[in-house]
């Protein structure tokens, strides 16, 4: 179940905004990652609300969590912290800059080719 910590009120019409989802790694130790997540959620989701007026802001920041039998599947396999973004779009590619260098120590880039529209995941799997 996804937790909502950040909704952008009123987009402006035809405005392009940015989905971020954050999740946190089922298995030992998940309740500090759980927290972790969270935290970066909430300073992400501050972060949007400061850039709400942006021409392409953030839209929504959710907490989720990545079951482990999901994460055994060969798109995941996450075990660091991670930073998930299409490369071949620019607007996602930017974004997942932005967010490396909000958090260059603490996230990896793992740039993607699958799909998804507007879209970054980051996870919150173990240390940097």
């Amino acid at each position: 179940m996804a937790e909502a910590v950040f909704n952008l009120d009123q987009p402006q019409p035809g405005q392009r905004t940015l989905r971020v989802d954050v999740f946190w790694c089922r298995g030992e130790g998940e309740d500090a990652r759980r927290e972790q997540a969270r935290r970066y959620a909430d300073e992400l989701a501050r972060y949007a609300y400061s850039l709400r007026n942006d021409a392409e802001p953030i839209g929504s920041v959710r907490v989720r969590a990545l079951e482990q039998r999901v994460n055994y599947q060969l798109n995941y396999s996450v075990t660091r912290n991670e930073i998930r973004y299409e490369t071949g779009d620019p607007f996602e590619r930017a974004w997942g800059e932005r967010l490396l260098k909000r958090w260059p120590t603490q996230f990896f880039a793992q740039p993607i080719e699958s799909r998804t529209t507007d879209y970054i995941s980051l996870f919150v799997c173990g240390g940097r």
